[in-house]
């Protein structure tokens, strides 16, 4: 135990803003759960706070400024899932993994529109392994224009597959017109139309199982809370697991309490 804590190295990191105007200045992000945020010190005309962090960390944060949340100037920014931007953190020692480049053989990419009795009508793409499969998972990810081009996740997946890392996966990138109603506040007829609607057609389109462990949903922030709730309302359709990037959980209150899932 102690060698595994000796070797997480911690490095200062100092987040600073000039804003001489403000009365207030807090910090918020991964890890303060944002809802949290946490108050800077002031010197001067400079704002203030630091955190002491292990060398390969990345996190996901902003300044609220008077109540109003701002990014930092001073750093990069990438989008957080919500159709806005988060500034980005990262420590000396952290390396970006995953091998997004594109592989020498892609999925076979096709495009196709979804009508539903559910919610309203989108363009579903989907990316199928070349050559002859049957009963293959299937993995449903939730904001598909952004987790193909932000992300590049045709490109990762297929990358897996060709070193063995994972069996051959169809992927199916969904968009949704209102990610806040369908993910959050009105979430049962999405949940209902991944169900009953989307896998159904999939599996008619696709060499997708029918087994409900060769189901899997994903998403970012509240991408991720609409897995986790598809996945507990619908047990006996998705039960491979959930893949939750910064899932909104807040929201979720005694749901993970209830119920094990691959998050």
């Amino acid at each position: 135990m102690l060698c595994a804590l000796l070797a997480t190295l911690l490095v200062p990191a100092t987040f600073t803003l000039h804003a001489p105007d403000a009365t207030k200045v807090a910090w918020a992000g991964d890890l303060t759960g944002w809802g949290t945020p946490k108050p800077m010190e002031r010197r001067g005309d400079t704002w203030s706070i630091s955190f002491d962090l292990p060398d390969h960390a990345r996190t996901e944060y902003k300044f609220v400024i008077d109540g109003t949340w701002t990014l930092d100037p001073k750093n990069p920014k990438t989008p957080n899932g919500l159709g806005g931007e988060n500034s980005v953190w990262e420590g000396p020692a952290y390396r970006r993994t995953a091998k997004d480049g594109q592989p020498k053989v892609p999925l076979v990419r096709t495009e196709f529109t979804m009508p539903s009795k559910l919610v309203p009508a989108r363009t579903v793409t989907l990316f199928v392994p070349p050559g002859r499969h049957r009963d293959l998972p299937v993995l449903i990810l939730g904001d598909g224009k952004e987790y193909e081009t932000w992300a590049r996740a045709p490109q990762i997946v297929k990358n897996l597959i060709d070193e063995r890392k994972i069996r051959p996966v169809v992927l199916a990138l969904v968009p949704s017109p209102d990610r806040m109603k369908e993910y959050w506040r009105d979430a049962a007829p999405y949940s209902r139309f991944v169900a009953e609607e989307l896998l159904p057609e999939l599996r008619r389109r696709a060499p997708v199982s029918k087994a409900a462990k060769d189901v899997y949903l994903g998403g970012a922030s509240l991408g991720g809370l609409i897995a986790l709730t598809t996945a507990a309302q619908h047990p006996e359709l998705v039960a491979g697991g959930v893949l939750s990037q910064s899932g909104a959980f807040w929201t979720l209150g005694d749901l993970l309490a209830q119920r094990r899932f691959g998050v």
